[in-house]
C-alpha cells in the first residue's frame, strides 16, 4: 500500500505542477482526483476501486467545468482567430498590382507581404489602400478602400 500511496502523491504533485505552468485550468483536476483516491488508499479500499474513483473523479470534475466555466459564466462566447483570419479587415497597402485570378497582386499589411487578387476582379494600382475580405487558399481576397 506505501507504493501506491507515493504514486497518488506524485500524480497530484505533477498535476499540480503542470497546472502551473499551463493556463488551461484542466490538469487541477486530476490533481484533486489523485487526491479524493489518497483518501481511499487511507481507508485501505482495494487499488482497482482506488483507480475507478480516480478515472471517474477526473472525469466528472473536468465536465463539470466545462459546464460551468463556459457555459453558465460565458467565459468563452466565440473562437478566438488564428493569425491569418486576424487580418480579415485590416488594411494593407498594394506594393505590387492586384487584379483577378489570373493576375496575382501583393499587398503589404502588418509588416509582411501578402499575395492577392481583388474581390470583383478588377485592377488595384500601387500604393493603394486596400481591405482584407477574406482569405482563399494562400490568397487574400482584398478590395480597394475609398478615401
Amino acid at each position: 500500500m506505501k507504493e501506491i500511496t507515493i504514486t497518488w502523491v506524485i500524480i497530484a504533485v505533477i498535476s499540480l505542477i503542470v497546472e502551473i505552468i499551463t493556463p488551461t485550468f484542466f490538469a487541477i483536476w486530476f490533481s484533486v482526483a489523485a487526491i479524493i483516491a489518497l483518501i481511499f488508499n487511507f481507508l485501505e479500499v482495494s487499488l482497482p476501486i482506488q483507480v475507478v474513483i480516480f478515472i471517474l473523479t477526473s472525469l466528472a470534475l473536468i465536465l463539470a467545468s466545462e459546464f460551468i466555466l463556459k457555459r453558465k459564466f460565458n467565459l468563452i462566447k466565440k473562437p478566438y482567430k488564428t493569425n491569418v483570419e486576424s487580418i480579415i479587415g485590416k488594411i494593407g497597402f498594394v506594393t505590387k498590382e492586384v487584379g483577378d485570378i489570373n493576375h496575382d497582386g501583393e499587398v503589404f499589411i502588418y509588416g509582411k507581404y501578402w499575395t492577392a487578387i481583388s474581390e470583383d476582379g478588377k485592377p488595384i494600382p500601387v500604393n493603394k489602400k486596400v481591405i482584407v475580405v477574406r482569405i482563399e487558399g494562400v490568397k487574400l481576397i482584398v478590395k480597394e478602400v475609398e478615401e
